[in-house]
């Protein structure tokens, strides 16, 4: 039978029918016993005999006073601190051991009873081992970040030096490889100059970017997502560079057009090639065509400046009202997409709803950016150079792989040997009337009819002031750039595409080999999203860029600097459509992964 007082010491405990005190509490509690139950006798520390409880009480008083005494690990009785060996259980008293984590001597537990560290028993030969906390999940993180980190740090050093070396081939081909081209003594050197620095500062300013933005470990201390987040910036000055640079070639070939008379035939497609012949000079025909391009441009530009300036107007009286407006940031957008009723979703019809809450979340992954990151890359004009990026990777994969398997054809690339200006003129028709008879006929007019359904469906069962669309839309359909998109327009833009592709090919409305139906395809289902997304103006924006940038790239005339802006604005591009690929993958793999977490 065992008792224990309340430091959960023990103090009574019976041994072959006899009792221990244990203790001065235990002594007083025997003696307590001894009066109730009538104890008389006792086991004393010294002796094998047996005294009273009050002579017991002397003794150990008068030990209290003369001698110290300690506990015996074991059986946990009361010894002098003389003594080599315990008196009731001979224990040897010298091997006891002390906690190396607080100092004091516990009871023999596995366990220090004082501090909860591991301990040995005394008379092993092994030490105890000191005790060590486990690691929090915030010490883990903070361990495993600067693994990543240091991963990072010598990634970026290596950017760096690559970079530095990327610079140094440039001017190497510069200065010794490519001496004439610096002089101008050869036809194409506008040509080799914009190949050299497309191929190569491109890239090395890239690399630079990325490897200070590795070594310097921000955001969060984190080398990865500041690589990550320079990409983004380095992705965003990639598109304004490239805009620019097709500004300054388009608008600057103007001063060079030959300002010749020429009789010739404007071709107009609708299920056949309709020729409209034209008595003008060159330049006239260009400015005309020109015009249409600029304005596709204002077009794309005038919302987002309309926005800005109501919001400035509203922002006198409330600041919300102005961050509301001028829809700043992604998370603005969705945030005001979430707020829409409920119902309002489940009326429309065909409607292809995309997960707001998983895009925000995507968004934070990656890591908020300045707002005016958002405001510029937002921008319709910034997102169609994006959407032209890829159209130009997807037309160059696709040839790329056409020419691996030596498809026959290919090699009547250009079938009409014309004057380089005339082709030039002839490639910027195209990509208008293409994008009228192809979009506008065969998208737009037949979405007149389902945006008629729609605002039917609407108007009976939903409030004026909650209605997605209203009566202006219907006749607005035709120009495209529609509030939602669904399977109606999809299939359009599917049936467009393969229209388009059919009209290139040389046994219809064409003059190209039967490849061109697939390339040519492919492209329609770029120019086709960027019209039900963008408008007109987006589609004839990226037609009427890629084809007249391919077409300064062959301008042979004597001004070098504009084939050099065209092959420059090409290789950018194409950085540009990789940088965009990579992107997509990012995000689609952070949707996977979300999804994933929330199932």
């Amino acid at each position: 039978m065992f008792k224990r007082d309340n430091d959960n010491k023990v103090i009574i405990s019976r041994v072959n029918s006899r009792y221990q005190i244990y203790g001065w509490k235990g002594r007083k509690f025997m003696e307590k016993n001894s009066r109730n139950n009538n104890f008389e006798r006792n086991f004393t520390n010294n002796e094998n005999e047996f005294e009273s409880p009050r002579e017991r009480d002397e003794t150990l008083d008068e030990k209290d006073e003369n001698f110290s005494t300690i506990t015996c690990p074991s059986c946990l009785g009361e010894n002098l601190a003389s003594n080599k060996f315990c008196n009731f259980c001979g224990y040897r008293l010298d091997g006891r051991i002390k906690c190396l984590n607080c100092g004091q001597e516990p009871k023999l537990n596995p366990f220090c009873s004082f501090c909860g560290a591991p301990l040995m028993r005394a008379q092993s030969s092994t030490p105890p081992q000191p005790y060590i906390e486990a690691p929090s999940p915030e010490e883990l993180r903070e361990s495993r970040l600067k693994k990543f980190n240091l991963l990072g740090t010598i990634l970026g050093f290596l950017l760096i030096l690559t970079a530095l070396g990327t610079i140094a081939m440039f001017f190497l081909f510069l200065f010794v490889i490519y001496p004439e081209t610096i002089l101008g003594l050869n036809e194409g050197w506008g040509q080799t100059f914009g190949a050299l620095l497309g191929i190569f500062l491109v890239p090395a300013i890239i690399e630079l970017f990325s490897g200070f933005a590795i070594i310097t470990h921000r955001p969060d201390k984190n080398a990865w997502k500041g690589f990550y987040q320079s990409l983004r910036f380095t992705f965003l000055a990639l598109s304004i560079v490239t805009l620019g640079i097709s500004f300054i070639a388009v608008i600057g070939w103007t001063f060079y057009v030959p300002n010749e008379l020429v009789e010739t035939d404007l071709f107009f497609w609708f299920f056949s090639a309709i020729s409209i012949p034209v008595n003008t000079s060159l330049i006239g025909l260009w400015i005309i065509e020109l015009f249409v391009f600029l304005l596709c441009v204002a077009f794309l530009v005038t919302p987002k400046i309309i926005s800005v300036i109501r919001a400035r107007k509203e922002g006198a009286n409330s600041e919300d009202v102005s961050l509301a407006n001028q829809q700043a940031t992604t998370e603005e957008l969705d945030e005001r997409i979430i707020q829409e009723p409920e119902e309002s979703t489940k009326r429309r019809v065909f409607i292809l709803e995309i997960d707001k809450e998983k895009m925000r979340k995507i968004e934070e992954t990656k890591g908020r950016l300045p707002e005016l990151f958002y405001k510029i890359k937002n921008n319709d004009l910034v997102q169609i150079q994006e959407l032209l990026a890829l159209s130009l990777i997807a037309s160059i994969y696709f040839m790329i792989r056409l020419f691996s398997f030596s498809i026959e054809g290919y090699e009547g690339l250009f079938l009409h040997d014309v004057d380089d200006a005339l082709t030039i003129i002839d490639l910027a028709w195209a990509s208008i009337f293409e994008e009228i008879s192809f979009r506008i006929i065969l998208i737009g007019f037949p979405m007149i009819f389902v945006i008629l359904i729609r605002y039917f469906q609407e108007s009976k069962s939903t409030a004026q002031e909650k209605r997605v669309y209203k009566w202006w839309d219907i006749p607005r359909a035709i120009r495209g750039k529609y509030k939602q998109i669904g399977i109606p327009e999809l299939v359009l833009v599917g049936i467009s595409s393969i229209l388009f592709g059919f009209a290139h090919w040389s046994f219809w409305t064409g003059g190209w080999p039967f490849w061109k139906i697939f390339e040519a395809g492919l492209s329609g289902i770029f120019f086709g999203y960027a019209f039900i997304k963008y408008g007109i103006e987006g589609s004839i924006f990226i037609h009427f860029g890629t084809n007249v940038m391919i077409g300064l790239l062959s301008y042979t005339t004597g001004v070098e600097w504009i084939p050099g802006c065209a092959i420059f604005f090409i290789i950018c591009i194409l950085a540009l459509g990789i940088m965009k690929v990579i992107s997509l993958g990012v995000n689609g793999f952070l949707w996977f992964k979300i999804s994933t977490d929330k199932g």
